[in-house]
Order: structure tokens, then sequence, then C-alpha cells
């Protein structure tokens, strides 16, 4: 094997990644375009993922389905944004289920 051969590409580092639909990766579970989403926390509560946003100023929700490998988005919800998509109470740190059982 030649000098960087299974490394991802560009970073020097194991897996190999890429753009979603080409062949010569996996694809991710779920990507979206826009708005742009850079993550905060994450936490799995009653067998959904709930990932608080910073710049989007949201609360995503992705709705798992019954595909073969039981790893199929069905859908992605936003939460508390209005209806131009403008987040509610800025910018979203985290998202934890507590000891109470309460997101």
């Amino acid at each position: 094997m030649g000098a960087g051969a299974g490394r991802a590409a560009g970073t020097g580092r194991g897996a190999r990644v890429g753009a979603a639909g080409d062949p010569a990766f996996t694809d991710p579970i779920a990507a979206w375009p826009q708005p742009a989403t850079p993550p905060g926390g994450a936490a799995f509560w009653r067998g959904d993922l709930f990932v608080a946003t910073l710049r989007s100023r949201a609360l995503l929700r992705l709705v798992f389905g019954d595909g073969p490998d039981g790893q199929r988005v069905r859908s992605i919800e936003r939460w508390f944004v209005d209806a131009a998509g403008n987040g509610r109470f800025g910018r979203l740190r985290d998202a934890v289920a507590g000891p109470d059982g309460a997101l």
C-alpha cells in the first residue's frame, strides 16, 4: 500500500470521508446543506436524536425510521424557530436528558 492509503482525503487520519452520494465513500445517516447547522451538544431521548445548534439557533429532532439497519432518518424537525426560520432563544449549546426523564 502506498503512503496515505486508507486515510481520509486531506486529513491524514484513518476513515475515508467525502461528499454524500459519492460511491467511493459511505453516506452519512443525515445531512442538511441549508441553513448552516453547526452542532452544539446532542442527546438521544425516547429513540430520537436531539441536536442543539449554534448558528442556526434551533433544536433539531432527527426521527429514526425502521430501515434495514435501524439507522435511517425518517425526518428532521427544527424546533424553537419562527415561520421565517429564525431561532427564538439564540444559540443553543446543549441537549441533555435530565435525571427526571425530561429533555
